[in-house]
């Protein structure tokens, strides 16, 4: 039905959303009958600027110190759902304490304390539950996720990776990294990887780094 609108349906335009892998995508017969002939379009992370003003605007009265907007930024790279995530609960957290101020104090405590809490559902689809990825990729996604977020450096190289999950061949962690870096759950470098979203590193090390 949805196939047949797009095609021939004409003044209407149809948007669908949503994240994932396009290759793996176009693989599942739920969605690659629409996606096979539809126009794609990559939504990227806020500018320094953008994210600037999707932090302060919304606070209204209550104010953020600047270094805490600074390690927003760092933190979220500029994702819109995790930085609105994030300030949501600073807002409702320092509003229990009847307070005007949003200070470093505050955003230490959530990081250590509410969110190491969060449940899987907030961070699952980086390794792949929303792209088309079967359960083992999903699995294989997460072992190379906690790999990454155990390593003492923001960059770990390739051979590295491979060395630390000896239960997958070399070839899958390659494969497996490629997706990845197409959700942009990690950034690629000179053979190298890291996250894309700090605070994903630091949520995965609070739950699946002993």
């Amino acid at each position: 039905y949805f196939r047949s609108l797009i095609q021939h349906s004409g003044g209407l335009t149809l948007i669908f959303s949503g994240g994932g892998v396009l290759d793996h995508l176009l693989a599942q017969p739920a969605t690659s009958f629409m996606l096979e002939v539809a126009r794609h379009q990559k939504m990227a992370f806020l500018t320094v600027q953008d994210a600037r003003q999707l932090i302060v605007k919304p606070a209204g009265q209550m104010q953020y110190e600047e270094a805490v907007v600074n390690q927003l930024l760092a933190l979220t790279a500029g994702h819109p759902y995790y930085l609105q995530w994030l300030c949501g609960e600073l807002v409702a957290q320092v509003r229990r304490e009847d307070r005007m101020l949003i200070g470093e104090t505050d955003l230490v405590f959530l990081l250590r304390t509410w969110l190491p809490r969060q449940g899987a559902q907030y961070f699952n689809h980086l390794w792949g539950n929303a792209a088309g990825f079967d359960m083992k990729q999903q699995e294989m996604g997460k072992a190379v996720l906690t790999a990454v977020c155990r390593y003492p450096d923001d960059w770990m190289p390739f051979r590295e990776i491979v060395v630390a999950v000896p239960a997958m061949d070399k070839e899958d962690v390659l494969d497996i990294l490629r997706g990845l870096v197409q959700m942009d759950t990690l950034a690629q470098r000179d053979g190298a990887y890291c996250f894309q979203v700090p605070l994903v590193a630091v949520w995965m090390q609070a739950n699946f780094v002993g």
